[in-house]
């Protein structure tokens, strides 16, 4: 992951940097909207890092909701290259359901 972050954002500082990895953001606790759902696979070499994300943002000081949706025995977009796999399509719908409600 390092090396495809070092190509895309060449004058980037690695993988901790703020544009990839907000964990660190002193103002994270200020992030502007009201509901964040983040999203994790089971064998994603960034699993690890998505449910850090979301206890980050909790102990930030966030006031705000926090949800992690998991899903087992599935790789890092796993729903690009089989979007009708059955867990890709409850995973879409999710993302519209909630899309939908923020739009009401």
């Amino acid at each position: 992951m390092a090396c495809l972050w070092r190509f895309v954002y060449p004058l980037s500082n690695g993988i901790d940097d703020l544009l990839f990895n907000p964990i660190n953001d002193p103002k994270l606790r200020n992030l502007g909207c009201q509901k964040v759902l983040v999203f994790v696979d089971e064998k994603d070499t960034l699993y690890d890092r998505g449910r850090y994300y979301s206890m980050a943002l909790r102990k930030s000081g966030w006031k705000r909701a926090v949800k992690v949706w998991k899903t087992k025995e599935e790789n890092h977009v796993f729903h690009l290259f089989q979007p009708a796999n059955e867990k890709a399509v409850a995973m879409m719908k999710r993302i519209v359901f909630v899309l939908l409600k923020i739009g009401k």
